[in-house]
């Protein structure tokens, strides 16, 4: 095992560090990816309490008990409500967003059935204040009905509104579209990116030297046969691309333990020990024709090419359709696709799975053309070589 020998030598002498670099920086997208993206995954609907002040210029039963309600739903905010400027002021610099003046003769207005309409400020972007003004309306016409058509008075009219509005139901948006993806999603969509720039660095790189003709022709001159070099020359190439896999999928259990292990989840890593494989033929078939001076401009623009096509930086529901159909020649964008379907998936059945193998079986495509093409090249080398 000679040259495998020889492989990692020369990968830990001259290597480890760019590739530290690489695993440092998907690190860093990752995290940034998996803070940028937290918000609430679940279909529920909640009410957002908005800061209130309540101005009671009546001060009678009915505006006391309106006060009380209008606080339960909200957080109470106590100002010096003399001066009309402040109030304005303080829905300015936002310390409030709801501001309710309750006008004297209010209860007496609203048991003779006249018009008393409360009084209300609220910034014109909250949404909570929209809803505090539903509540409200709902209240007083809760309290009218009682007293207009039963035989309550006042006090009672109110006890049973009270009751009335504490009827609540759990609500959820069943038909809600997924916009966000999930954060696992983030992080195998990025490592498209690093995977690909990862393994034309160190597979060409590598290779450049064992393919210099000098080493060659004494390699050919040794005991060793050109078969066995050069199933020992793949193996290495298998074995480090294992090697990086391990590393990132590591991090992927230790980022989204709950997540990775879901049917999506192993969906996902299924895709992307695919697409590696294809980063691998890809790599393998750049090596046969690369030097040692464009092994990196290589890698950088393969690895952004492939990754602003195939929507790892830009979504793809982002893209022109002139782009997507471009980007479908670029296996990244069928890794990417993949993923994205599965993270709107939530029945996983041979119907709702079908987008998801016809990804994996393009992408399998792709490996195999790529590794035909490396074939045709070391056959061709060979020819010219003897």
């Amino acid at each position: 095992m000679q040259v495998f020998k020889a492989y990692f030598k020369i990968l830990f002498k001259e290597l480890i560090i760019p590739i530290s670099i690489y695993i440092v920086i998907f690190a860093a997208i990752s995290l940034m990816a998996t803070h940028s993206n937290q918000g609430i995954e679940d279909g529920n609907f909640n009410s957002k309490k908005c800061k209130v002040t309540i101005i009671d210029n009546d001060n009678s039963y009915l505006s006391k008990q309106l006060a009380e309600f209008i606080s339960d739903n909200s957080i109470l905010v106590e100002i010096d409500n003399s001066d009309t400027s402040n109030i304005k002021d303080m829905l300015f610099y936002r310390k409030v967003v709801y501001v309710c003046t309750i006008p004297k003769n209010f209860e007496q207005n609203l048991l003779n059935n006249q018009k008393s309409n409360i009084e209300t400020m609220k910034l014109p972007d909250s949404t909570s204040g929209i809803l505090l003004d539903t509540l409200v309306n709902k209240y007083l016409n809760n309290v009218n009905l009682y007293l207009n058509n039963t035989d309550l008075n006042l006090e009672e009219a109110i006890e049973k509104t009270k009751s009335t509005m504490k009827i609540s139901t759990n609500v959820s948006l069943k038909n809600k579209e997924k916009k966000d993806l999930p954060q696992y999603i983030y992080y195998y969509n990025y490592y498209a990116f690093i995977i690909i720039s990862l393994l034309i660095l160190i597979i060409s790189q590598l290779s450049v030297v064992f393919n210099d003709i000098e080493i060659k022709r004494r390699n050919y001159c040794s005991p060793l046969s050109i078969t066995n070099y050069t199933s020992q020359l793949l193996i290495s190439h298998v074995v480090i691309t294992i090697c990086v896999y391990i590393v990132f999928f590591m991090f992927a259990v230790f980022l989204y333990k709950d997540s990775i292990f879901t049917t999506a989840g192993q969906f996902v890593i299924l895709n992307s020990i695919i697409f590696t494989v294809v980063s691998l033929c890809l790599s393998f078939m750049i090596s046969n024709f690369a030097t040692k001076n464009s092994v990196s401009a290589i890698s950088n623009t393969l690895g952004l090419g492939c990754s602003f096509l195939g929507g790892v930086f830009v979504p793809q529901s982002m893209l022109s359709d002139t782009v997507l159909k471009i980007a479908s020649f670029n296996p990244t964008y069928w890794y990417v696709k993949a993923n994205n379907t599965l993270s709107s998936l939530s029945n996983f059945n041979a119907e709702t799975l079908k987008p998801v193998y016809m990804s994996l079986f393009i992408q399998i495509c792709f490996a195999v053309v790529f590794l035909a093409i490396s074939l045709v090249i070391i056959k061709q080398k060979r020819t010219s070589e003897n």
